[in-house]
């Protein structure tokens, strides 16, 4: 007959109606009609099953029994799900299952199809003994797992019979009266095979996981991090030491000590981020150790496998092993990250030498070659200077304004540089024109070089001179122009715009325009020379906010736009810079439309 439930006649399954068995009495009933009898649903003396049980019936009457009291049907059970996995047709048998086996129940009591059981025969593969793969690097596997039963042989102390299933909640093999009718029913049942499958399942995920965990750990070996640093920072130095001395080939005979100087200097600030590097690396290195452990441990456990052990207690050890190895993986994921962010931060330090030929003169050079040695300083100090008076007034001059190298600064160890700042103030700041000065100081020369400075507090250095003489005209600024740079410096004005400027004026505003937060800067109708041009742009060059310049109406020549495409080719001017506007000057449209194409090219509008 069909697989069916001895009381309501519906089919069996492993969904909802679970096979269940009747104490004492054997019979196979369905999950729902023990939870009716359970709840006094249905009554008990209708339950022909249970008539001849007269204290089983007593206990129903008396609600003392409860749904784990009625064990379920692990061998029907078995069979409803292989019946399911291979969509087998129903099976013809006997709803009465005994306590016997399959091999000791009898033809009389029980039919079942000859053609299900070689299907059922076929279908049922044993597990197939686990190849693990070798480790990198090791000659030698660590094995298969053993299949051969620890149960072999031996039986049940109090059934007498064969120990086929395994209580997981007890941790010991069983017999099947003992998981059906015996102190362990209700209880996690498996079979052996089970088991086995579940461990050669987590073993397999395991070696899965070793193999990853050891290649991702080489992903984060030193070395190959640290080769690849050193490649790319001594490329970074392989660049900066050539590009200083393209620079210092037109000053070859003269500053040859400075260049190798410089060249020393650049090495060690390099040595410096590899040593950096180096040290940040060494509170890494408990990771990588880490791993080699967890990877001894899981060696550890599989040669467990192959030994004649308990099989369902390396099932928590495995279990402990994933669970560090996914934590290992996540720290590792993470290193990976830090690795990438602290080499792109010290890759990121670019080293830049700048100079500005157009400004440097027969005479700055004379200062250069006479000036102290390379100094390295933070950016904030870029103003600083030496303020040594104990050597002859002149002497002292000259070697206190070392335009060139005294102003060659790195910021937090390299950093771009800005370079003759001290010589756009000195020059600024003088009431005649700068190129007219240069050879008013130049034809005062002493043949030793001795620079007179006229108009000077001979205890001040020029640069110093040139600052007093800004501090006492920014005192004469007007209120009015006062109060509205100190909102341009505030931020609250995006666009900043001054007309009819007189030249004491336009110095102001050149020093001022570096501290303003805007994005555009218009100086109209100022009459705004081509040799003040040098100047503002050297100003503008220092804040990365303003994007546009406005020029019009100004006294600007053919010289000025030719000034000011030399000036963007050395760097002078940002990249920020997008437009510039000097329409209504005096200049030739005509002659400077190549160097307008020129700008075009390289980014930047100019419009006339």
């Amino acid at each position: 007959m069909e697989l069916l439930c001895s009381i309501c006649g519906q089919d069996l399954d492993i969904c909802i109606r679970w096979p269940r068995l009747i104490p004492n009495t054997g019979d196979t009933i369905c999950q729902l009609c023990v939870q009716q009898i359970v709840d006094q649903s249905i009554e008990a003396d209708k339950i022909i099953h249970l008539q001849n049980d007269l204290t089983q019936l007593q206990q129903i009457k008396q609600n003392q029994l409860k749904l784990d009291d009625f064990p379920l049907n692990q061998s029907l059970l078995r069979i409803l799900q292989l019946q399911k996995q291979k969509n087998l047709r129903p099976i013809n048998l006997e709803s009465k299952i005994n306590n016997q086996t399959f091999e000791e129940w009898q033809s009389d009591e029980t039919s079942i199809d000859s053609n299900f059981l070689d299907e059922l025969a076929t279908s049922v593969k044993k597990p197939q003994k686990l190849n693990l793969k070798r480790f990198r690097d090791q000659e030698d596997s660590f094995g298969s797992l053993n299949y051969s039963s620890y149960s072999s042989g031996k039986l049940c102390q109090t059934h007498r019979r064969q120990l086929e299933v395994v209580c997981l909640q007890c941790q010991t093999m069983i017999c099947t009266n003992c998981a059906l009718f015996g102190s362990h029913k209700g209880h996690y049942i498996y079979s052996e095979e089970d088991i086995i499958s579940l461990l050669e399942m987590k073993a397999q995920e395991l070696t899965e996981m070793v193999e990853r965990i050891h290649k991702e750990s080489q992903s984060i070996s030193r070395n190959k991090h640290e080769q690849d640093f050193q490649a790319q920072v001594q490329e970074m130095q392989r660049i900066a030491i050539d590009k200083l001395k393209k620079e210092f080939d037109e000053l070859r005979d003269k500053i040859d000590q400075k260049e190798k100087i410089l060249v020393s200097q650049i090495m060690i600030v390099t040595q410096n981020n590899i040593n950096k590097f180096s040290d940040w690396w060494n509170n890494t290195i408990h990771l990588e150790k880490e791993c080699q452990s967890w990877i001894k441990q899981a060696q550890s456990a599989f040669e467990q496998f192959t030994e004649q052990v308990k099989y369902w207690e390396l099932l928590n050890l495995t279990d402990s092993l994933r669970t560090n190895g996914l934590q290992l993986q996540q720290e590792i994921k993470k290193n990976q990250q830090q690795i990438i962010a602290k080499r792109d931060q010290l890759i990121g330090l670019d080293i830049n030498v700048k100079f500005n030929w157009n400004a440097l003169k027969f005479e700055d050079f004379c200062k250069i070659i006479e000036g102290s040695e390379l100094m390295i300083t933070n950016n904030n100090n870029n103003n600083n200077n030496n303020n040594n008076n104990n050597n002859n007034n002149n002497n002292n001059q000259s070697q206190q304004s070392p335009y060139l190298l005294n102003s060659f600064t790195m910021q937090q160890s390299i950093e771009e540089t800005d370079l003759l700042n001290d010589v756009s103030a000195t020059f600024a700041n003088e009431a005649e024109p700068p190129i007219n000065q240069i050879k008013r100081v130049y034809r005062s020369a002493t043949p030793t070089n001795q620079i007179n400075t006229e108009n000077c507090d001979p205890s001040l250095s020029p640069i110093e001179s040139n600052r007093a003489s800004i501090c006492r005209k920014k005192s004469q600024v007007p209120m009015k122009l006062q109060l509205y740079m100190d909102e341009l410096r505030k931020g609250k004005i995006d666009v900043a715009e001054f007309n009819n400027l007189e030249k004491d004026m336009l110095i102001i505003v050149g020093n001022e325009i570096k501290n303003w937060k805007v994005k555009s800067v218009k100086i109209m109708k100022s009459k705004l020379l081509d040799d003040q041009l040098l100047q503002l742009f050297k100003a503008l060059s220092q804040n990365d906010n303003i994007q546009s310049v406005n020029l019009s109406q100004n006294s600007l020549t053919d010289k000025g736009i030719e000034t000011l495409f030399q000036l963007y080719q050395n760097g002078l001017i940002g990249i920020h810079l997008k437009n510039i506007i000097v329409s209504q000057n005096k200049i030739n449209a005509r002659n400077v439309k190549q160097k307008i194409a020129d700008f075009k090219k390289l980014g930047l509008i100019i419009t006339l």
